[in-house]
């Protein structure tokens, strides 16, 4: 099994902060994948400052990453250790999170505030969206599962997501009707794009009035075999 992975960002920079980082193992072929978008929307936030609590949270998620589950190549994961991590990572600051950590079939979500995560996939032949993060206070929530071929998961924040319904974002972004990665990427932005004109109008501003700042990252898990990577 591998990772297609896409991300969508759009509006003024400093409300949201976001990563996305991929690698394979070449010991085992282990895919790998992180994702997360990050707001600067709770009490104590630095909203439209810059340089707020969740950016620098996700730019400790990628150094997180790349020396905790990708250079000590732990033979089993230990993802309950892994949100504790996270978990002391995410004290104090006004940012939420959506994110989702990819290790071979196994994942670890982790939410805190408004952010949504949403799998996306087949149930009867059709699409099918469940919110995987029940809705969080300050504190970062975990959740471990395992990830099959043929599934997505969108984590976004609470502002790509109005405008966009279950009908919308299963029909667009239904894994079953995504054949590469490059198409994948396509879906995500037209998604956004779509979402973008129900609450901007034409003044392209929010609900507020106020100019939006809104991310989503896409993981999709695919087989191995007969991936194209284009």
């Amino acid at each position: 099994m591998r990772y297609w992975t896409s991300y969508f960002r759009e509006g003024p920079e400093g409300e949201t902060a976001l990563t996305l980082q991929q690698a394979t193992r070449i010991r085992g072929r282990v895919p790998l994948a992180l994702a997360c978008v990050c707001g600067e929307d709770l009490p104590g936030g630095d909203l439209g400052k810059g340089g707020g609590a969740g950016e620098a949270f996700c730019l400790g998620l990628t150094d997180w990453f790349h020396g905790r589950v990708l250079a000590r190549r732990d033979p089993e994961p230990d993802f309950e250790a892994y949100g504790r991590e996270l978990q002391g990572m995410a004290r104090g600051g006004g940012f939420s999170a959506a994110g989702i950590l990819c290790v071979r079939d196994r994942f670890l979500l982790f939410y805190r505030g408004k952010q949504r995560i949403c799998l996306i996939h087949s149930r009867f032949l059709r699409p099918a969206v469940k919110l995987l993060s029940p809705g969080a206070g300050e504190a970062l929530g975990t959740k471990v599962g395992c990830l099959e071929p043929g599934v997505g998961i969108l984590c976004g924040t609470e502002r790509f997501y109005r405008g966009i319904g279950d009908k919308e974002l299963g029909g667009c972004l239904f894994p079953g009707a995504i054949g590469s990665r490059r198409q994948a990427a396509r879906r995500l932005t037209e998604l956004g794009r779509y979402g973008g004109l129900g609450i901007r109008g034409r003044c392209g501003a929010g609900e507020d009035g106020k100019a939006c700042s809104r991310a989503a990252v896409f993981v999709m898990a695919v087989e191995e075999k007969g991936c194209d990577g284009d």
